[in-house]
């Protein structure tokens, strides 16, 4: 079965790119954002004689690049050159090596890639780099492979992506990773066995992937988790009952595709009840009535609900 994940790619951004960055007609035209945060826009295709002109002369705190621009080498040379730069968002496709150069810039701290061209490889990689968020979509157990080495990690967002027993294992190695989105990757109950071995990871999100009931088993053992996501799982209402086994669980994300009928409102509310420190709750595909969805905006700091009966 195919799955879709939610967001593309965990984007951080709200606004539509076509409404934040407008048609240029292939003119790279810079936007300072926030004179305040330092965040600086490029739209349209950038090229580095372009990039080497809007060199700015302050630290710049979030660069965005808009889908029009391929973001190969040469343009993480030239930013390279640029003052420090804490986060980079790229909404187009980026080349293997340019993402090995801007893991190398100093004090970089986040790295968002829709697309990671599928040629090259990333070994090699900087894995003292001191980069903390990394989040993309789409790619293969061996760029995670080189992903997880990275030694300040602390935050790995790979929706689409395929994943294998060594990924697993050497996530689970990972001295620094504590928050970990898998959704709508092929990770199974066998790999969720292994994953269940971590005590670092304490943020989850396991959605639309072919996790099922065992699956399920093994990650509740995982009881330092704080945030669990298993919306669209193939799982029935009884198979709730092992999230009990996680005493510190503040966030979950349960629910399906609209059309799913296992899931039922009344009986997953009683099992939400039973999780002592739950505080926020997102209902994703299953119907709610208006007096359910009252109880649960009374019970909890947060509750987000997306399908109304």
């Amino acid at each position: 079965m195919l799955h879709v994940a939610r967001t593309a790619a965990s984007f951080p951004v709200l606004l539509n790119e076509s409404l934040a960055w407008g048609n240029h007609g292939g003119y790279a035209k810079p936007m300072i954002e926030d004179n305040k945060k330092n965040d600086l826009s490029f739209s349209g295709r950038l090229t580095p004689r372009k990039m080497r002109a809007m060199t700015p002369s302050n630290e710049v705190k979030t660069l965005t690049v808009s889908s029009n621009t391929f973001f190969h080498r040469k343009l993480a040379d030239e930013l390279a050159q640029w003052p420090r730069i804490k986060e980079v968002l790229l909404w187009g496709t980026v080349s293997k090596a340019a993402l090995q150069r801007l893991l190398s810039l100093a004090e970089i701290h986040e790295i968002y890639v829709m697309e990671l061209h599928k040629h090259g490889n990333l070994c090699g990689i900087d894995q003292s780099s001191s980069l903390r968020v990394f989040r993309g979509g789409w790619l293969s157990a061996r760029d995670l492979r080189a992903l997880t080495q990275l030694q300040n990690l602390e935050t790995l967002s790979a929706q689409n992506s395929s994943v294998n027993q060594q990924v697993i294992e050497m996530i689970v190695k990972s001295s620094s990773l504590t928050n970990l989105d898998l959704e709508a990757s092929n990770l199974d109950d066998v790999m969720a066995k292994e994953l269940a071995k971590s005590s670092k990871i304490t943020q989850l999100d396991v959605g639309a992937t072919r996790l099922g009931p065992s699956g399920l088993q093994e990650i509740c053992k995982m009881t330092q988790l704080r945030e669990l996501d298993i919306w669209a799982l193939d799982l029935d209402e009884h198979d709730l009952d092992c999230l009990e086994a996680l005493p510190n669980l503040e966030y979950l994300s349960v629910g399906g595709y609209d059309s799913q009928e296992r899931l039922k409102s009344k009986n997953v509310l009683a099992q939400l009840a039973k999780l002592p420190s739950l505080r926020r709750v997102w209902l994703d595909g299953i119907p709610v009535s208006e007096s359910e969805a009252n109880e649960l905006r009374a019970r909890y700091e947060n509750a987000q609900i997306t399908f109304a009966a």
